[in-house]
């Protein structure tokens, strides 16, 4: 009798395990499926705060590299003035500068520097510190009146040298800030293009015909 009571217990326990199985696999496969919604809506969150980063990133970048070539145009432009600068005679028959020499100051520039690559800023950033020296070079000339040609050609050649280093900064140097800046576009648009269906894809948008 005990014996046939504990081999129905078993098959009443067995049953009872197989009935729930498909719980249990159901169970797992929502914990599972849960889980990974989570992680993908943090990773698609992640990868458009990412991208929204990097478009606010690219827009200041743009702002000051605008910003800086105007400034350093302007200033190579008043280099230039001063390098073709052969003075005037004054009253008291002395050659005398006919024009002032420029001061460079970036006082006004109102974007982030932060965002620009280093080297670069470093070169904008050094161009002051040139004009100092220039300037120190000028008045260590040896000078005689009444022309003081041995001066006039000194304060030409230093400004014509900072004049071109201005230039060179703004024309090619900052120009790598809008390369990047145009990569930095092109890589968060995202474009897809598929040559079999000659359809052009971009974030959020609908397929385009081209």
């Amino acid at each position: 009798m005990a014996d046939w009571f504990i081999a129905t217990e078993g098959v009443k326990v067995v049953k009872d395990s197989a009935s729930l199985w498909p719980q249990i696999i159901t169970a797992v496969s929502s914990i599972g499926a849960a889980l990974g919604g989570v992680s993908l809506t943090h990773h698609f969150t992640r990868r458009r705060e990412e991208r929204a980063a990097a478009a606010k990133q690219s827009s200041e970048r743009l702002f000051i590299a605008t910003e800086l070539v105007f400034l350093l145009e302007q200033f190579a432009e008043a280099c230039a003035g001063v390098a073709t600068d052969h003075g005037y005679l004054n009253q008291d028959r002395i050659t005398v500068p006919a024009t002032d020499v420029p001061n460079l100051s970036y006082s006004a520039v109102t974007g982030d520097w932060r965002v620009l690559p280093a080297k670069l800023m470093y070169r904008i950033r050094e161009l002051p510190v040139i004009q100092g020296e220039a300037d120190r070079a000028i008045a260590a000339a040896e000078a005689y009146p009444p022309d003081y040609d041995e001066f006039f050609e000194a304060r030409q050649y230093q400004y014509t040298r900072l004049g071109l280093k201005a230039i060179i900064r703004a024309v090619c140097d900052s120009l790598q800030a809008y390369l990047t800046l145009a990569s930095m576009l092109l890589l968060g648009r995202r474009r897809t293009c598929s040559g079999r269906s000659g359809v052009l894809k971009e974030n959020g948008d609908k397929p385009m015909r081209y």
